[in-house]
């Protein structure tokens, strides 16, 4: 993404040249359909990845106490030490990246629909 950026304000200068001048139309053309096509490519390993690191289990032992755990590693407490960072990260993206972009899917079709 950065790369495209960087590709379309370097090139578009008046030095570069008429046929690099054209090269930059192109990307400037392109970059927000490549930058959505990586978005939507990435939300669905970014979904799995935060509901994975959400997912908890409950351990009971013998004696009856319990104790949760994270359900991928049973060694690493829910809520606590390394798992803490991970959750929230996961609830930072998932509350300011994946909710968002889910809600603008489902509802823009919508809107678009009942805007005339």
């Amino acid at each position: 993404i950065t790369f495209i950026v960087f590709c379309h304000y370097c090139l578009k200068s008046n030095s570069a040249g008429h046929r690099l001048n054209r090269f930059s139309h192109f990307i400037g053309k392109r970059a927000v359909s490549v930058l959505a096509t990586l978005i939507y490519l990435s939300y669905s390993k970014l979904l799995r990845t935060v509901i994975q690191i959400l997912t908890i289990a409950t351990v009971y032992t013998e004696n009856g106490t319990s104790f949760r755990v994270w359900f991928y590693d049973g060694t690493i407490r829910y809520l606590e030490g390394k798992h803490l960072l991970l959750f929230i990260i996961a609830m930072v993206t998932g509350l300011f990246f994946l909710f968002p972009y889910t809600l603008a899917l489902t509802l823009i079709p919508i809107i678009d629909k009942y805007s005339d």
